[in-house]
C-alpha cells in the first residue's frame, strides 16, 4: 500500500529485508519503525548520561529504613538520581542505558564515593546496592577498599546484592562478601523473591539481612497466597539469624499486615520517600 507520504514501497522492502534477517514469515513495519524510535531514545539517553556524569549532575537520595517495633529510622538506603536543569531522572529512566553503554562500573564507584562521603561525619547506618558485575570487576573492589580505609565507614555500610543463583556459584562473590565482613560490613540480599527465591542460596552466602521483594509486600494485605510466601521467607531468615526488610510499604494496610508477619524493618513512600537530606 502507498502511504500518504509515498513511502509504502520503501517501507515494504525495509520489512521484507528485516523479515529475512530475522527468518520471520512476515515482520510489520511499524515494529521496525518503533525499535528505531527506542534507539533514537536511547541515543538521547547515553549523551544526557556522558554529559551529567563529565558535570557530575550524579544526586543521591536517601530512604529511611524503619524498625517496625520502636518505628524509627534505623539505616537509609542511597539512591541514585541525575538531577537535570528541567527535571530528575530517575534509575528506572537511565540504568539500563548505563548498562548498554558499559558505564556500570563506573556508575557504581561514583555512587559509592558520594555517599561514603555524604556519611562520614554521621554515625548513620547506610546501604548500597551492588550488582554481580560490580563485584565481578577487580578495579571497582579495588575501589572499595581504598574508600573503606579512607573513610572509615565499614561499621555502618550494608551492600545490598541483588538475589541470583550465581551468587553461590562464583568463589569471587564469597571472597569479597568474607572480606567485606572482615571489615565489619553488612551484607544483604536484596529483591529476595522476586524470582524464584533460591534459600539455598542463604546457606552459602552468610548475608545478615533479607530484604523481600516488593511484589511480595505491595499487595500482601489482599493476597493471602503472598502472605504465606512472606511468612515462609520470615521464618526460615530468623531461623538461619538473619534480619528481614519489607519493600514497597505503601499504605497503612500493607504496614499492619507486614508487622503481623513477623518482618523486622520496612520501607517505603507510606513510611518515608527518599531525600537529598536526612
Amino acid at each position: 500500500m502507498i502511504n500518504a507520504q509515498g513511502r509504502g514501497l520503501r517501507n515494504a522492502k525495509t520489512a521484507l529485508e528485516h523479515a529475512k534477517l530475522l527468518r520471520d514469515p512476515f515482520v510489520f513495519y511499524s515494529d521496525i519503525e518503533q525499535s528505531n524510535q527506542n534507539i533514537e531514545k536511547n541515543l538521547l539517553m547515553a549523551s544526557t548520561i556522558r554529559e551529567a556524569f563529565s558535570q557530575e549532575r550524579l544526586c543521591m537520595h536517601y530512604q529511611p529504613i524503619i524498625d517496625l517495633k520502636s518505628m524509627k529510622i534505623v539505616s537509609y538506603e542511597s539512591l541514585a538520581r541525575i538531577c537535570l536543569d528541567d527535571r530528575m531522572l530517575m534509575p528506572g529512566e537511565f540504568l539500563p542505558v548505563v548498562h548498554y553503554m558499559k558505564l556500570h562500573n563506573s556508575f557504581t564507584r561514583k555512587v559509592i564515593r558520594q555517599t561514603f562521603a555524604f556519611f562520614e561525619n554521621s554515625t548513620e547506618q547506610f546501604s548500597i546496592n551492588l550488582g554481580i558485575d560490580d563485584i565481578l570487576n577487580k578495579k571497582t573492589v579495588a575501589f572499595i577498599h581504598e574508600m573503606l580505609k579512607r573513610f572509615n565507614t565499614g561499621s555502618r555500610l550494608t551492600f545490598e546484592i541483588l538475589e541470583t543463583t550465581q551468587l553461590q556459584n562464583i568463589p569471587e562473590v564469597i571472597d569479597f562478601i568474607d572480606a567485606m565482613k572482615e571489615q565489619g560490613v553488612k551484607i544483604a540480599i536484596d529483591d529476595f523473591g522476586s524470582g524464584f527465591a533460591n534459600f539455598i542460596n542463604l546457606t552459602k552466602i552468610h548475608a545478615d539481612t533479607l530484604k523481600i521483594d516488593g511484589s511480595l509486600i505491595k499487595d500482601i494485605d489482599t493476597d493471602p497466597h503472598a502472605r504465606v510466601v512472606v511468612e515462609t521467607i520470615v521464618t526460615f531468615a530468623k531461623k538461619l539469624g538473619m534480619k528481614t526488610v519489607a519493600e514497597y510499604i505503601h499504605s497503612k494496610e500493607v504496614l499492619e499486615v507486614v508487622k503481623k508477619t513477623g518482618v523486622d524493618l520496612a520501607q517505603g513512600f507510606y513510611l518515608a520517600k527518599p531525600s537529598a537530606t536526612l
